[in-house]
């Protein structure tokens, strides 16, 4: 009898035994599945990037779309959120020690999968809810940033080159137009619809300043003479340089075309050697250029000077420099 129930124990052991390690593979094995899903998330959400307005700087023309991706980054970080929370809350759940903070559940979350040797599965629980988090707080702190980006805006617009007056202040209306995609909230609808009564007006009374300014301007006149070189020898090699740089005539992404090119004045030392010889001469001219950010019916006039290579003057030029810019009706230009 004593033999029987010593075999029995020992049975009933090994049953157990094996019962908890096969619970435990279980365990690990879903804690590994669990951990390849929050990664997967993390990636998705990171990929994504940052949905929040703020630094939106730029080149007028191209801070409008800057503005539409936060819109779009927003939409899918919500819809990620929407179709992993119950992934999330129940992640938190088992992993998370029972704590509420979250920088407590990720330390929680890192000392459970680390003793798995699992290492960051805390950290990438962390980035996904603070992305989530942020999309319970952005829709009004967008709207306000988008507003007071605005705002600024408008009050420097005056310091702007005319060329990019007009063009700023329809950008700031169809930016303003946004702030009720980034918000419902109210407050923020009702200054929009102020700060659009006046960008309205300023953007009349800019249009009719441009006109002004516009109809009085003809192509300038160039020199007669050079040094050495015919101005329209000199105009039509400055021209062809031009065309084959990819920042000029060979910019695709702006449709860039060289129009014409003017001789504006002689040739003069551009650079010195230390003992004051000459090292490279220069060219002043007028650039007619034409490309897809502009209305039209206008084209941008650079002021610039070809560079020679070699200090000689000739049309082995090495690049250019632009200084004053400045736009005109192309219906003008000879």
């Amino acid at each position: 009898m004593k033999f029987e129930r010593v075999l029995w124990l020992f049975l009933g052991l090994s049953l157990l035994l094996s019962f908890s390690a096969v619970a435990f593979a279980q365990s690990e094995a879903d804690m590994e599945e669990d951990a390849e899903m929050m990664e997967e998330l993390y990636k998705r959400v990171f990929k994504i990037g940052d949905f929040r307005v703020y630094s939106m700087s730029d080149s007028i023309g191209n801070v409008y779309p800057k503005f539409q991706k936060k819109l779009a980054q927003f939409d899918e970080v919500m819809s990620i959120r929407e179709s992993n929370k119950a992934f999330v809350d129940g992640f938190l759940k088992k992993y998370g020690g029972g704590e509420t903070e979250t920088y407590k559940a990720v330390r929680n979350i890192n000392k459970k999968f680390e003793d798995i040797e699992i290492e960051g599965v805390g950290d990438h629980y962390e980035l996904v809810v603070e992305r989530f988090g942020w999309l319970d707080t952005s829709p009004d702190n967008n709207a306000k940033e988008t507003l007071d980006f605005v705002k600024t805006g408008m009050e420097y617009i005056s310091a702007l080159n005319q060329i990019y007056k007009v063009r700023a202040i329809d950008e700031y209306r169809r930016i303003l137009r946004l702030v009720p995609e980034f918000s419902s909230n109210e407050r923020y609808e009702r200054r929009m619809n102020r700060m659009l009564e006046e960008a309205n007006e300023l953007a009349v009374q800019l249009k009719k300043e441009e006109e002004e300014i516009l109809s009085k301007r003809s192509w300038p006149n160039g020199v007669s003479s050079t040094s050495a070189g015919t101005p329209a020898a000199l105009s039509s090699a400055g021209l062809n340089f031009l065309n084959g740089q990819s920042d000029w005539g060979g910019n695709t992404k702006r449709e860039t075309k060289i129009l014409k090119v003017t001789i504006k004045g002689d040739w003069f030392v551009a650079e010195r050697t230390l003992i004051g010889t000459p090292l490279r001469y220069g060219l002043p001219a007028y650039v007619a250029v034409s490309d897809n950010s502009l209305p039209a019916d206008q084209i941008i006039v650079y002021e610039v000077t070809f560079v020679t290579k070699n200090p000689k003057m000739e049309t082995n030029f090495l690049g250019v420099w632009v200084g004053d810019v400045w736009n005109m009706y192309k219906k003008n230009l000879p």
